[in-house]
């Protein structure tokens, strides 16, 4: 009995010396404590005390936390400004939280912040001693101070946010977040979510996040144009050290994404489109845009009305489109840069390099575009697809290099063939340089060549009511699919030019290797180039080298065939129909061919 007596005594000894000012959670007698709802003017201005809200706080009437004052948060409690109340808060109050307090500003209804420090006497919001880290951290939103759907006059100045789960979450409206630093968070830094974003670098400028691990900061893509104050970042993890772009519509007229000294992360879709007017982005030399998966731009969805991009970077400082991490290919299932059918004409890309995503740019029919300059690589499809749209000429198509992707460099309709140019490069891509799809080719070019062949799909069809001529320089290459092949002057005139030479030959061969290509199943109907009755007089083959079709030409008209080879055809080198004029044809060679060299008509 004596020794309980004496361990007893022991304990009220022990707990009569642990002081309150030592344990945070114990209110002290100096302490003037807050919970409930303030529904009348307030001023917090005692400074030899602590103001402790020790339970949930509805701040619904104008209350101001004077000049020094400490401000102690209990755990889980919430500061909650609702019904039209007001915060003010001046400079060199210091608030501290608990783990799961926060401060939460107009959610569902009306509630306001005013958060005015100084240079030398900054707000403070930290944890408090023994807290791990403070603020709301869910699924939906995260923060240690939470701006609501009904957050108004928000204003923060010269304030530190340290220690959070996540900094400062922003759900509607553009507050003013000037000279503020935020740091060591556990999640992001500055998020505003879709409906929020700054609102020019007035509201938004003179702000520095460090040490959090999350993204410094994240902001919709309609907002991403007006981040043009100055925001300074360090020591983000390696994975989050971007500013974190959340895809959205983007209808703004002069919209300028600038450099800065993180890259750019999209995730979702980004529109740039706009019934309103026309949707205008443009991109600064040396910005960096990595994309999620499935993260993608669309430009001119006539879903959601007119846009336009340009992105023009220079030889010093080009334009990235990359993918977010190492194995992600970013784009949805058409390419990463879809440009649709209202951006008909103005779409710019120049010194850009365009890396690992499903198709680089994916053009529609109809659209016209500048691509001068760029580098695409790495595609788990195509570098660039035309499907009917094109470059606006072959000026507006300069030193490109698709190189390394999956599938081809490449894909073009044949009626828009003419408007690449020869400069750049398309080699070294999984299924071949330039795929070339059957048209009608109405309007005359230059086919020209290329450091990889092209691949030929369906007819290439040369005619049109007021003519059409296609010229071929030397040394280009053409792999045709089964079933593929030339026509020139069937149902309208057309002219077709290919002239090579012993070192340089055109030539024109099967990509499949086994098969052959061309028309007919043999007889005097095949030919993987017919010359039909239409065919210009111009029209000459020389120096060419006919290779694996079904039969190597077929011509009904009076054109000059010379010097070329047929070699290895299924059926015959050469078809002269009744139209055609033999003594145009000469000095040509024949082997391998397993008919006969020749078929003259009678």
């Amino acid at each position: 009995m004596n020794s309980c007596r004496v361990f007893f005594l022991a304990a009220i000894f022990l707990l009569s010396g642990c002081s309150k000012k030592d344990n945070p959670l114990i209110t002290a007698a100096s302490d003037v404590t807050k919970n409930g709802i303030i529904s009348k003017a307030e001023s917090w201005t005692q400074t030899g005390k602590v103001y402790r809200v020790i339970a949930d706080c509805s701040i619904e009437a104008p209350v101001t936390w004077g000049k020094g004052i400490v401000v102690a948060v209990d755990p889980a409690a919430v500061i909650r400004i609702v019904n039209s109340g007001a915060l003010i808060i001046e400079e060199n109050v210091t608030v501290k939280f608990q783990g799961g307090a926060y401060i939460e500003v107009g959610s569902h209804s009306t509630g306001t912040l005013i958060a005015n420090g100084a240079a030398s006497a900054p707000i403070v919001f930290k944890a408090d001693t023994g807290a791990q880290t403070w603020g709301l951290n869910s699924e939906s939103r995260s923060g240690g101070i939470v701006l609501g759907d009904s957050a108004n006059n928000i204003s923060l100045n010269y304030c530190t946010i340290t220690g959070a789960a996540a900094g400062l979450y922003v759900e509607a409206g553009s507050p003013f977040i000037t000279n503020c630093k935020v740091s060591y968070c556990k999640g992001n830094g500055i998020y505003f979510d879709s409906a929020a974003g700054p609102a020019d670098s007035a509201t938004f400028n003179n702000n520095a996040v460090s040490d959090c691990g999350g993204y410094p900061l994240t902001l919709p893509a309609d907002k991403l144009g007006n981040l043009s104050g100055r925001i300074d970042f360090s020591e983000t993890q390696a994975e989050k050290s971007a500013i974190h772009v959340l895809g959205t519509s983007v209808e703004d007229s002069g919209a300028v994404w600038r450099k800065k000294a993180l890259p750019y992360i999209f995730s979702g879709t980004t529109l740039i489109s706009s019934f309103k007017s026309v949707s205008l982005v443009n991109i600064m030399p040396g910005v960096v845009c990595k994309f999620e998966a499935n993260a993608c731009i669309r430009i001119g969805d006539p879903r959601f009305g007119s846009g336009t991009l340009i992105a023009k970077g220079n030889p010093a400082d080009s334009i990235f489109f990359v993918n977010s991490s190492q194995g992600t290919v970013w784009g949805d299932s058409s390419g990463g840069i879809w440009i649709g059918q209202e951006s008909p004409a103005n779409t710019v890309l120049e010194y850009c390099s365009i890396q690992n995503a499903t198709t680089g740019i994916y053009v529609t029919a109809g659209v016209i575009v500048t691509v001068s300059h760029c580098r695409v690589t790495g595609c788990n499809g195509n570098g660039i697809t035309f499907v009917g749209g094109a470059p606006v000429d072959s000026l507006a198509f300069q030193e490109n290099f698709c190189v390394g992707n999956t599938g081809y460099g490449i894909s073009i309709t044949a009626d828009q063939l003419a408007r690449l140019s020869g400069t750049g490069s398309v080699a070294r891509n999984g299924k071949g340089g330039i795929y070339v799809t059957g048209a009608q080719i109405w309007q005359s070019g230059v086919w020209k060549k290329r450091d990889a062949p092209y691949i030929l799909d369906g007819v290439l069809d040369i005619g049109n009511p007021g003519g059409v001529e296609i010229s071929i320089p030397p040394g280009t290459e053409f792999d045709f699919l089964p079933g593929a092949y030339i026509s020139v002057g069937n149902s309208e005139p057309g002219t077709l030019i290919a002239i090579g030479s012993g070192s340089f030959p055109v030539v024109f061969t099967s990509f499949v290797q086994g098969a052959y290509w061309g028309a007919g199943a043999g007889g005097a109907t095949g030919g993987g180039i017919r010359i039909e009755s239409k065919a210009d007089a111009k029209t000459e083959l020389q120096g060419c080298q006919i290779r694996n079709a079904t039969s190597g030409v077929y011509v009904n008209a009076n054109v000059k065939i010379q010097s070329c080879i047929f070699q290895n055809n299924q059926y015959y080198g050469l078809i002269a129909d009744k139209n055609a004029d033999t003594a145009l044809i000469s000095g040509n060679s024949f082997s391998g061919n397993g008919v006969d060299s020749s078929f003259i008509a009678p």
